[in-house]
Parts: C-alpha cells; sequence; structure tokens
C-alpha cells in the first residue's frame, strides 16, 4: 500500500493539508468578514458563492460511443427513442443536423446522472426519470421526475450541475448534485 505525500503540494511554507484546514476553520466561524454575506440574520453566508451552504452529495460521469447510440437508433427506432428519451428531447436532438451526436450526449447525461444518485440505470429508476434541459440561449440542466426525484429529495438535492461535450466519435457527461437550500 502506498502512502499519500502531502509535502510535494506546498504553498508557500505551508503543506495543501494546513492551507485546506485553515480554510475550513475561516468558512465554519463567523471569520467569513472579509467575504460579502448576502444575508445578515445568517453569517457565514456567502452572496458570492455556496461555498458554506452546498456540498457535493453525488457525482458521476459517462462516456458512451456516438457509433453505439446510432446503431441502436438505425435497429430500433422510434422504439429506442421512446424508451430512453423523452418527447422534447427527442424533438430537439432531431433539429440537429447529426442528431446521434446529441443523442449519444443525453444518454451520457442520464448515466452519468444516475450515478451521481447512486442507483445506476435499471437499479431503481428509468430512462425517462432524467430529462436534460435546454433553454435557447442556456447551458443544459438536468431534470429528475418520478422515482429519480424521490430519490434525489431523500438525498437533500438542491442543484445539479451537468456538462456535456462530444467528438465525432465520443459523447461524455459529468453529473455533482448538491445539497443546501
Amino acid at each position: 500500500m502506498t502512502s499519500f505525500d502531502t509535502s510535494m503540494f506546498r504553498v508557500g511554507a505551508r503543506s495543501l493539508s494546513q492551507v485546506i484546514d485553515r480554510l475550513a476553520s475561516r468558512l465554519r466561524g463567523s471569520s467569513l468578514t472579509s467575504l460579502e454575506t448576502g444575508d445578515k440574520s445568517r453569517p457565514g453566508r456567502c452572496k458570492c458563492c455556496s461555498l458554506v451552504s452546498r456540498m457535493i452529495i453525488g457525482s458521476g460521469i459517462d462516456m458512451v460511443e456516438i457509433r453505439r447510440i446510432q446503431r441502436s437508433i438505425d435497429r430500433f427506432g422510434k422504439r429506442f427513442l421512446d424508451r430512453v428519451f423523452t418527447g422534447a428531447e427527442q424533438a430537439y436532438c432531431l433539429r440537429k443536423r447529426n442528431s446521434a451526436e446529441s443523442f449519444a450526449a443525453r444518454f451520457a447525461a442520464k448515466e452519468a446522472g444516475a450515478k451521481a444518485l447512486g442507483t445506476g440505470i435499471s437499479y431503481g429508476v428509468n430512462w425517462l426519470e432524467f430529462e436534460v434541459v435546454r433553454e435557447p440561449g442556456t447551458r443544459p440542466t438536468l431534470r429528475f421526475h418520478g422515482r429519480a426525484a424521490k430519490i434525489a429529495a431523500r438525498l437533500g438535492f438542491a442543484h445539479a450541475a451537468l456538462s456535456i461535450t462530444h467528438t465525432a466519435e465520443l459523447a461524455m457527461a459529468s453529473v455533482v448534485i448538491e445539497n443546501g437550500e
């Protein structure tokens, strides 16, 4: 078993763990006076970020071959699309020149969302309970429905950060879910 040597992470005269410990102690107490607080009745609430009020409760990442999704669409057609994607997702993707790229990115986002909840697909949730939504001019977001929404609520879900990307061959998505108010 190898041990992790934090000495390689020196910040000035301090080790990384000392810097993290000092930052954590400052965030716990009322020493957040150097930060602009948003709510004076609740000290320690930073208006500009969510360092204090939110914590990561789950994360997931997935990568899928676009060719695999295209083969499923070619083989099973609407039956596959209806089983995995909501009507709104289908409408969005079918407007694209290479719709398989968009379908694959959303497929990966759903897998990543299920991993972030700790369930995986078919262990309590299904494909349609995760929906990638993108309003014009905004970044995509992940919505939970049905059992996925109930599991998210039980975890204290407040926000899901979704990032999706693709190349000509691969699509990838990352989901981080946070609790908070």
